[in-house]
């Protein structure tokens, strides 16, 4: 398999844009917080404050690394379907190659990671670290449970989608 081929199906399977708006939304309410509780202007806090640059960052990766691992977990789950549907633009189903296992190991991966990163950025927060953890719990959810239950998995999505911001 090529390196072209592996972060296609990467970004396929991760729905990568989707991770990069969920970054972007966390990031802009992180800095929103921060002028609110700084009492500081948006110039001010996102040029004149470099520390924040850092954490910032690495914060980005929380919510990138759980809509990602969310959206693998969706088409792992929908793997047979998919197969029997023959739904090509479906990184399992079009690539023999990529072994849905492995797919599960890295989406349970991704949320370890976005665990133990927010772990690490909001020890003394724990409510934010609980957040991370009830979001990537409705993730699953919504994969193996409340998506066959209509408006359940209308809510979950909705609720979902707000987690970054």
């Amino acid at each position: 398999m090529s390196v072209k081929t592996l972060l296609h199906d990467f970004y396929d399977l991760t729905r990568l844009p989707l991770g990069i708006m969920a970054a972007v939304f966390g990031f802009t309410s992180g800095a929103i917080v921060l002028m609110v509780q700084e009492e500081k202007d948006p110039v001010t806090l996102l040029i004149k404050t470099p520390e924040y640059w850092p954490l910032a960052i690495l914060g980005l990766a929380i919510p990138f690394l759980i809509v990602g691992a969310s959206m693998a977990i969706n088409d792992y789950h929908d793997y047979e379907a998919d197969r029997i549907n023959k739904r090509m633009d479906r990184p399992l189903v079009r690539n023999p190659n990529l072994n849905p296992n492995h797919v599960l190991f890295l989406a349970l991966s991704m949320i370890a990671l976005g665990i133990l990163v927010s772990l690490f950025l909001f020890q003394d927060n724990l409510l934010v670290v609980i957040g991370v953890i009830l979001f990537s719990f409705l993730g699953i959810s919504y994969n193996l449970w409340t998506k066959e239950r209509g408006l359940l998995g209308n809510m979950t999505v909705a609720f979902s989608d707000t987690a970054p911001a």
